[in-house]
């Protein structure tokens, strides 16, 4: 029972009732001084059950609400992976990238398989398409695509193909060789000398036998 020292004495303010071993505490008015606008409170620790009926009890503890500026906005997840997910930035997919041309898919093909220093394939990217594809071999020339176990050395081997083109330049009626052998011109220019010497000795045949 709790007093209250007033000089002349004391009164009594309150009473706590709370038995050994239990879990509630009851606060209520000194015997003698009850008043129906004062009821007993009672305290309970949490999990042990609630407080009598004739006693107030204590209202459970509420969760935490947000601020009033952060309400009606939805809470951003933890970053995941870690402290530093958060800080790393997602990686941008390229949209719309233009696809390569046969020609330039033929053009990295070349170089990446034939591990060509990044002198030679500046070299070879700054002639013109024509030359490349001659150079490449895909033009139906006598030069070969593949160079990797074929010669010792690729890049000296395209840089000879360059080097004959500057002093060779390929004009607009240079022939294109096949892959089997000799060009068509060349295989045009042997059928026209046979015919020819054919016509040629046929004539001097008639001539000696009018004389």
């Amino acid at each position: 029972e709790a007093q209250c020292d007033r000089g002349f004495g004391s009164e009594p303010v309150y009473a706590l009732e709370h038995m050994e071993g239990s879990q509630r505490v009851v606060v209520r008015s000194p015997e003698g001084l009850e008043d129906p606008r004062a009821p007993p409170l009672e305290f309970a620790r949490v999990g042990c059950g609630g407080a009598s009926s004739a006693s107030a009890s204590v209202p459970a503890t509420r969760p935490r609400q947000p601020p009033p500026s952060l309400k009606g906005q939805q809470a951003l997840p933890p970053p995941q992976g870690g402290s530093h997910a958060g800080r790393t930035r997602p990686s941008r997919r390229r949209s719309g990238g233009r696809t390569r041309s046969p020609h330039e898919a033929d053009l990295h093909e070349f170089c990446t398989h034939n591990e060509l220093s990044e002198r030679v394939v500046a070299s070879l990217r700054s002639v013109g398409r024509r030359e490349q594809r001659h150079v490449m071999g895909s033009d139906g020339g006598r030069n070969g695509f593949m160079l990797t176990g074929n010669v010792r050395d690729p890049n000296a081997v395209v840089m000879s193909r360059l080097k004959r083109l500057q002093q060779a330049p390929l004009t607009s009626t240079s022939p294109r060789r096949g892959r089997g052998g000799a060009s068509p011109s060349r295989s045009a220019w042997r059928g026209h000398s046979h015919s020819s010497s054919s016509y040629s000795s046929s004539s001097s045949r008639s001539r000696s036998r009018g004389r």
